[in-house]
């Protein structure tokens, strides 16, 4: 009987520890289910990639921007390029990765995502002016002179249009004896109140009149500076659409002028070139009419790509030049994306959405 009872408690005691044993394994294979489900899920998001490390980077740690998944396998978020420096990134990883919508991973290559696919283009391009203003009409009236003619250079303040105002030169003047008069009649006003001949009332109201003529004034005086229009900048005469003598209405054209700074080239880049060229990048401006070359640096894209043509307006700002060039000439501009690669410029869409 006592042995019986033995071999019930030894079986006993094996199947218990036969249940622990599955309970453990069954525990331990949830748990790694777990761990790769993690694994699969940071393999198919385009922001995170896997490392596998003894330690964690520790510029990222700081910076919380590393998590820990199993011993020594780290999940790092695929950061813009321009948000941490390249080179550090490199110590963590001898071939740091992107990892774009499609999920596919691009290698990045000195700070560059894009491989240089076409080296040079050449893109028909035109020389504008950097300020271009077509003046209006800023009074119905009579026009008694055009002080410039086309082709004409002006300078800042210089007048350019005249207009007959005798009849507002001559409202000015009574405005202005009229304000005259009320301030002198404020100023005996208050010195009757301190000696308590009028009362308050009458010297407000001497006062009040006072302002109102002021404000009458400084309105007349703003119509009289309408009737010469004033250049804002040194600048070139483009076209003029006015004469001497004629009537002319508010807001219509009189006149268009543009600036006499360094000229900058438009032209139309194919959209794809996007990758390679940015603001900054050096353009080779080729001008007809000289047969010379000239430096240039794109100054800004235009807001949209169009759709049918795939292709997008740059402005390129020429550098100081001896010519005196026009707006309007022609010529070919040139763009080397492996001389935008040596000045360390990155492609537009290789530097992240900023906003």
């Amino acid at each position: 009987m006592i042995t019986f009872s033995r071999y019930l408690n030894t079986y006993r005691y094996t199947v218990s520890l036969t249940l622990v044993f599955l309970a453990f394994i069954t525990i331990y294979v949830l748990f790694l289910n777990h761990i790769m489900d993690r694994l699969n899920n940071v393999k198919a998001s385009p922001e995170y990639k896997i490392s596998y490390k003894t330690e964690p980077p520790e510029e990222l740690t700081k910076t919380k921007y590393i998590f820990k998944i199993y011993r020594n396998a780290y999940i790092e978020p695929i950061l813009p390029i321009t948000e941490y420096n390249v080179d550090k990134y490199q110590t963590v990883s001898s071939s740091p990765t992107v990892i774009d919508n499609k999920g596919s991973e691009a290698k990045i290559r000195d700070g560059f995502i894009y491989q240089i696919e076409e080296p040079v283009i050449e893109i028909d391009t035109v020389l504008v002016a950097q300020k271009n203003t077509i003046i209006s009409s800023t009074r119905d009236g009579k026009v008694v002179a055009v002080n410039y003619d086309d082709g004409d250079i002006f300078h800042r303040g210089d007048v350019l249009v005249e207009y007959d105002c005798r009849d507002v030169r001559a409202e000015l003047t009574a405005r202005r004896k009229e304000a005259d008069f009320t301030r002198k009649k404020a100023f005996r006003g208050q010195k009757l109140f301190k000696l308590d001949i009028i009362s308050n009332l009458e010297s407000s109201l001497l006062d009040t009149e006072q302002v109102q003529a002021e404000a009458q004034r400084e309105l007349l005086e703003q119509r009289f500076e309408r009737c010469v229009i004033r250049a804002d900048y040194n600048g070139r005469i483009v076209r003029r659409s006015i004469n001497p003598g004629e009537y002319t209405r508010t807001d219509r054209v009189l006149m268009e002028v543009a600036s006499l700074d360094d000229l900058d080239a438009e032209f139309l880049l194919p959209s794809r070139w996007l990758r390679w060229v940015n603001v900054e990048a050096p353009v080779d401006i080729e001008v007809f009419e000289t047969s010379k070359i000239y430096a240039a640096k794109v100054t800004r894209f235009h807001g949209e790509v169009d759709p049918s043509s795939q292709t997008i307006q740059v402005s390129a700002r020429l550098e100081p030049y001896e010519e005196p060039l026009l707006p309007g000439m022609s010529g070919t501009a040139k763009i080397d994306a492996h001389d935008i690669r040596s000045q360390g410029i990155t492609g537009y869409l290789e530097t992240g959405r900023r906003y």
